[in-house]
């Protein structure tokens, strides 16, 4: 989808709406409602799917959409699967939003992460839950990306419909850039940090501005000069674009490229892959069961800001079997893996290990993301200072303008969509939740609903039974019926 929105509509500021996991496909990330990178501009993915093709049960084949089979259209928006099988669907381009400053040279769009404490927890939690509801959707509909904390500190990355300029101009607005209630300083990574050239300003690939040394354009910014010293993160890391095409790729290179344990390579060479020359690539390390196994490598690019590379990933983006599009380590990354663990282990049963133990890790069903309303203040400042969980996509701005009853999709109120899996930090964010007399909303649709007995008012509120009442009229034999499927009414 990225590839083909950039190379068709591209020179018009087109924009399709896509995820950053290399393992969901368009049509399943449709069923489920479709949350993607700049949600908050275009809403989900089921607010600009246009029509449906499906292959129903006895082998006929429909149309859906508005006027055609307008009930089969409304329950594949958000409401799973079940009904037929999806070959065709056609989606709408949104165009990028006007910019205040497209008239020095066309139209921009900036990739940024910003790291902060927040020094009045009362008053910044307010702050940031008024930025995702009540502020202007015009201004943060703009910011998509993620958002998330960790025992006071937070940071956000996200992609910004405008260059930076504009970027920072929308964030003083808001108050985000308040110095009373945000401290911006340097925070640690987790695993060792993607190397994508330190925090820079870049515009056409240029570099206009460092955080290494003074910046003017930014230096009235508390944090914005602080260079970036062994597993810190800057302040600010900020990079331009000429095209949202573009920006998507860095996203995808900085969040997946560096941490690939579920990436494939076709050849096991990332850079071979990518058709990049020697010059732009390294020995990169895979990371295997939450380890570095040190002995495990692969080409990677250098810098994911190189034009080179952004280039070769949207031209492998493309292939829909190539490397942009699959999911896993490949064959030869596993062979690699065979003579480090158990030299004698053949490379299948190997496959079969890994596969084993990320199921014991994550286990069916403890992976998840709650969809959750607006919380009192005092108590998302709790959550704040003392747990730590990510929002992979933020869910405010157009996400949230659209009528309940429009689609399948039931979670209109709910701009907070939180990841976890299992492990100690999970345990301590759900005890605190219940602890406050919170409850999930509800749960995001395609995730496994395993343990759960409520699953469907779980996932899809009270609009199950009309779900059950549509599956009936659809598949009435149950040809399509599987676990994580409504069942008709009646069955």
């Amino acid at each position: 989808m990225l590839a083909h929105g950039h190379k068709h509509f591209g020179d018009q500021d087109g924009m399709t709406l896509i995820g950053s996991c290399p393992s969901v496909g368009i049509t399943g990330f449709n069923l489920g409602g479709g949350g993607g990178d700049v949600s908050p501009y275009v809403g989900y993915g089921v607010d600009i799917v246009k029509e449906f093709q499906l292959v129903l049960y006895d082998g006929t084949i429909v149309k859906a959409s508005e006027e055609e089979n307008p009930e089969l259209y409304w329950a594949t928006r958000g409401g799973g699967g079940g009904n037929g099988v999806v070959t065709h669907l056609t989606y709408k381009i949104v165009q990028a939003p006007k910019q205040k400053y497209e008239d020095a040279g066309g139209k921009k769009f900036t990739w940024m992460r910003i790291a902060f404490n927040i020094k009045d927890l009362e008053k910044g939690a307010a702050l940031i839950q008024e930025w995702f509801y009540d502020a202007d959707p015009k201004i943060t509909g703009k910011f998509g990306g993620g958002f998330g904390w960790d025992h006071g500190a937070s940071y956000a990355t996200f992609v910004y419909l405008g260059s930076w300029k504009e970027a920072i101009e929308d964030l003083k607005e808001t108050g985000l850039l308040d110095h009373e209630l945000f401290e911006f300083s340097p925070v640690p990574y987790a695993s060792p940090p993607p190397r994508v050239g330190g925090a820079i300003l870049t515009e056409n690939y240029e570099v206009i501005c460092q955080t290494f040394g003074p910046c003017p354009e930014i230096e009235d910014i508390p944090g914005a000069t602080v260079s970036a010293e062994g597993s810190q993160v800057p302040a600010f890391s900020m990079f331009q674009f000429d095209s949202y095409a573009e920006v998507e790729a860095f996203q995808i290179c900085v969040g997946r490229l560096y941490f690939f344990e579920d990436w494939s390579s076709t050849s096991g060479d990332f850079c071979k892959d990518l058709g990049l020359d020697d010059d732009k690539c390294e020995d990169g390390k895979l990371f295997f069961f939450g380890i570095s196994a040190d002995t495990l490598t692969s080409k990677i690019p250098k810098l994911c800001t190189d034009k080179d590379v952004i280039d070769a990933m949207l031209n492998a983006a493309g292939d829909p079997s190539g490397f942009m599009n699959s999911h896993g380590p490949s064959v030869q990354i596993f062979e690699q893996l065979a003579q480090l663990v158990v030299p004698a282990l053949p490379v299948k049963e190997v496959i079969q290990f890994w596969m084993d133990t990320r199921s014991q890790d994550r286990g069916p069903g403890s992976a998840g993301a709650s969809m959750f309303q607006r919380f009192d203040g005092s108590f998302f400042a709790k959550m704040l200072s003392e747990t730590a969980q990510y929002s992979n996509h933020l869910q405010h701005g157009a996400a949230l303008m659209v009528d309940p009853d429009e689609t399948a999709y039931p979670w209109r109120n709910a701009a907070f969509m939180v990841e976890y899996e299992t492990g100690d930090i999970a345990d301590s964010f759900l005890e605190r939740i219940v602890d406050g007399g919170y409850t999930p909303q509800g749960y995001y649709a395609y995730l496994n609903p395993s343990g759960m007995k409520k699953w469907r008012s779980y996932f899809f509120d009270d609009k199950w039974r009309i779900l059950s009442e549509i599956r009936a009229k659809y598949d009435p034999k149950d040809v399509f019926g599987k676990p994580l499927t409504i069942e008709s009414i009646g069955e």
